[in-house]
């Protein structure tokens, strides 16, 4: 197993970070890693190479994408206006705790099978909306999203490709009831609601 954390300008979201990263490690089977806030550039060129858009706008496609994610029509807006100023995927993204295989460690371009993403008060809609988006069409397995609160942490949306292997999967809402949820990809449960 192995671990890299680069770590946030946050404590309590570091915490939470490394309780669940922690949680992960000790639970995942062999052939997996965690990752901290691992950076892997997003290209549109890597975006291409994956098959994505080949047959459509993509800024159309992720103005229906995240208007069915429920994202404001606002936050939708200012987003595509950004993208099209900018090109379609400008920055490196460094989810806060993601798997991937350990095969796949030394790639700089990776696609986790899960990634689990803690957000605060200015990256809520970005994370809760655009990361999903994004994720959704890099063939992310997985994606959960978690908030922090005074010494404690919740699971509040997850996401689960519908057919992964296939082009274009889309994101289906997991629902959240009982204690745990359950990631498919390496077959942990995981508790909704955490104390850090």
């Amino acid at each position: 197993m192995v671990i890299i954390q680069i770590p946030a300008g946050m404590p309590e979201h570091n915490l939470f970070a490394n309780r669940l990263g922690t949680y992960l490690e000790q639970r995942l089977p062999h052939g997996f890693a965690v990752l901290y806030d691992t950076f892997s550039y997003i290209s549109p060129e890597a975006m291409e190479s994956l098959g994505h858009f080949k047959n459509g706008d993509p800024h159309e496609y992720m103005q229906q994408r995240l208007l069915d994610l429920g994202a404001p029509p606002s936050f939708i807006a200012e987003t595509v206006a950004h993208l099209l100023k900018q090109g379609l995927m400008p920055s490196p993204y460094a989810p806060d705790v993601c798997v991937v295989r350990e095969v796949d460690f030394d790639n700089r371009f990776r696609v986790p099978v899960w990634i689990g993403e803690i957000v605060s008060k200015d990256t809520h809609d970005y994370d809760l909306y655009f990361k999903a988006y994004l994720y959704e069409r890099l063939g992310v397995n997985e994606y959960f999203v978690f908030e922090t609160g005074k010494r404690s942490g919740r699971l509040i949306c997850a996401y689960r490709l519908d057919e992964p292997q296939k082009p274009l999967a889309q994101y289906q809402e997991i629902p959240l009831n009982g204690e745990t949820a359950r990631l498919a990809s390496v077959e942990v449960e995981l508790p909704i609601a955490w104390s850090v």
